[in-house]
C-alpha cells in the first residue's frame, strides 16, 4: 500500500467496498430472512455503488487533464462500446433497465481509470503498479470468498443452494455458485502463477490459498469453474515448460489428483452430470437450444442495432420460448446478449476490442524484462479467465457482476503498460530502469 496517498486511500477502500454489493446481503438485516429483506438488500447495494462512483467521478474531474494518456488501446474500444451502448437507449423498450447496468458499467469504468492513474502516478516502476493493481484485485475477491465461506461455518443452510437433483453448491443465498467459481478460479490461477514464478517469498501462503480456492471451486459444483481450472492450469504449465522442476512438481500434483479421481470417479461423474443425460449435458442445460432461437430471432427483426442494451427482444428484458415453454431474461453468454442488445454493431464493436486485447498482450510481451513478464501473465491468466466465464453467464458486457469491474481493471493496466512503451510517460518510467 506504500504506492497511496493517504489523501486518496478512500479511493481504493471504496473500490473493495463496492465488491460487497455483489453479496445477496441477506444477512445484513435481522438475520438470514432471504426475500423478505430484498428490499433492504436493494437499498443497501445502490447506496454503496452511488457513494463509490460519485468518489470516483470526483477523481476523474481531479485527473481530467492526464485522462488523454490513459484511454488508448484496448481501453478506448471498451470506451467505444459504451458510447454504442448508450445511443441504445433511444430505442430500449425498457429504458430504466437498460440505464441501470449501462451505468454500473460506466462506474467501474471509471473507478479502474482513476485508480490506475492515482497509482501510476506514485509507482517507480511498471512492476509496482502492475502487482498493486491485481493484489487490490485479489483483495475485493479475497473479501466476497471469505464471507461465504464465514456465513458457510454460522449458518450453512443460507451458504448453499440447491441445483439439480440432489446436488448442492456453496454460495446459497451470499452469492451465486457460478460466481463464486469464477471469482475464486481468479485467485487460484494468480496464486499458481506466483507459486511458480520469480517471486522467493510467500510461497506457503501461495500454495495455501491456491489449495483453498481449488476446494471451493469444488465445492460450488460450477462445471464452468472446473473447466476455467484445468484451462489455466494448463496455461501456467505451458508457461513454465522450460523448467523441468515446476514439471516435476506438477506431474506430481497431477499424479495425486489422479488418484482422487479415481477413488471418488462416482461423485466426480455425479458432479458433471449433475442429474442430466448426455444430450441436456451437450447442450449446455439447454442453453444452445435457446441461443439458436435468439440468433435466428434476432437476425429476422433487429440484426443491425438489436433491441436495446441488455434487451432480449422488443417485449424487454425477457423473452418467451413458446416451443420450449419457459422465458428468459438472459442469454447466459455476454456475446450473444451483445448480439441480441446492440446487433452486430455491437458485438463487432466487442470482437474488435477483443482483438486489439490479444494484440496488446503480444505487443508488451515482446518489449518488457523478465519480471514484469510475470506481471502480464497473471493479467493474462485475469483476461482469458473473464473471457471464459463469458462464454456461459453473464461475463464482461452483461449484468454486472464481480467479473466486470475485474475485467476493466486488468484491460486498464494493460493499457497503462503499452502506453509507457510506446513512451507517452515520462522517461523515468521507463521498464528497464
Amino acid at each position: 500500500m506504500e504506492l497511496v496517498n493517504r489523501r486518496n486511500f478512500l479511493l481504493l477502500i471504496l473500490y473493495l467496498i463496492s465488491f460487497l454489493a455483489f453479496l445477496s446481503l441477506s444477512a445484513w438485516s435481522d438475520g438470514f430472512h432471504g426475500f423478505s429483506n430484498m428490499g433492504f438488500v436493494i437499498q443497501t447495494k445502490i447506496i454503496i455503488k452511488f457513494i463509490s462512483f460519485s468518489v470516483a467521478i470526483v477523481f476523474l474531474f481531479k485527473y481530467s487533464r492526464l485522462i488523454n494518456q490513459y484511454i488508448r488501446t484496448p481501453y478506448l474500444e471498451i470506451f467505444l462500446f459504451y458510447i454504442v451502448a448508450s445511443f441504445s437507449l433511444l430505442y430500449t423498450p425498457d429504458f430504466t433497465y437498460s440505464m441501470f447496468w449501462l451505468t454500473e458499467h460506466i462506474g467501474y469504468f471509471i473507478f479502474s481509470l482513476v485508480i490506475v492513474i492515482n497509482i501510476s502516478q506514485r509507482a517507480k516502476t511498471p512492476e509496482d503498479i502492475l502487482k498493486f493493481g491485481i493484489n487490490l484485485i485479489l483483495y475485493g475477491l479475497g473479501l466476497l470468498v471469505l464471507i461465504t465461506w464465514l456465513v458457510a461455518f454460522i449458518a450453512p443452510e443460507y451458504a448453499f443452494r440447491h441445483l439439480i437433483g440432489n446436488i448442492t453448491g456453496l454460495g446459497g443465498s451470499i452469492i451465486h455458485v457460478h460466481t463464486l467459481a469464477i471469482i475464486s478460479s481468479i485467485i487460484y490461477g494468480v496464486n499458481m502463477c506466483r507459486l511458480f514464478g520469480f517471486e522467493s517469498g510467500n510461497k506457503i501462503i501461495n500454495l495455501t490459498v491456491s489449495i483453498i480456492m481449488l476446494l471451493t471451486i469444488y465445492l460450488t459444483h460450477s462445471r464452468t469453474g472446473i473447466l476455467i481450472v484445468l484451462v489455466i492450469t494448463m496455461m501456467i504449465v505451458y508457461q513454465s515448460h522450460k523448467n523441468y522442476i515446476k514439471i516435476l512438481f506438477y506431474a506430481l500434483l497431477s499424479s495425486i489428483g489422479m488418484i482422487f479421481l479415481i477413488m471418488n470417479l462416482d461423485a466426480v461423474v455425479e458432479l458433471i452430470l449433475r442429474g442430466q443425460n448426455l444430450e441436456e449435458l451437450l447442450s449446455l442445460t439447454e442453453r444452445t437450444t435457446f441461443w439458436k432461437v435468439l440468433i435466428v430471432d434476432t437476425l429476422s427483426e433487429s440484426p443491425i442495432l438489436g433491441y436495446g442494451y441488455q434487451m432480449m427482444s422488443y417485449d424487454g428484458l425477457s423473452k418467451n420460448f413458446t416451443d420450449l415453454g419457459y422465458s428468459r431474461s438472459n442469454a447466459h453468454n455476454t456475446f450473444i446478449q451483445t448480439f441480441v442488445g446492440l446487433g452486430l454493431v455491437g458485438l463487432m464493436l466487442l470482437l474488435y476490442h477483443l482483438l486489439k486485447v490479444i494484440q496488446c498482450f503480444n505487443y508488451v510481451n515482446k518489449r518488457i524484462s523478465e519480471n514484469v513478464k510475470e506481471r502480464v501473465f497473471e493479467l493474462k491468466i485475469i483476461v482469458v479467465i473473464c473471457i471464459l466465464a463469458s462464454l456461459t453467464q453473464y461475463g464482461i458486457v452483461g449484468i454486472t457482476t464481480p467479473v466486470v469491474p475485474i475485467y476493466l481493471m486488468a484491460i486498464m493496466l494493460i493499457t497503462y503498460l503499452r502506453v509507457i512503451l510506446v513512451g507517452s510517460f515520462h522517461s523515468k518510467r521507463e521498464l528497464n530502469s
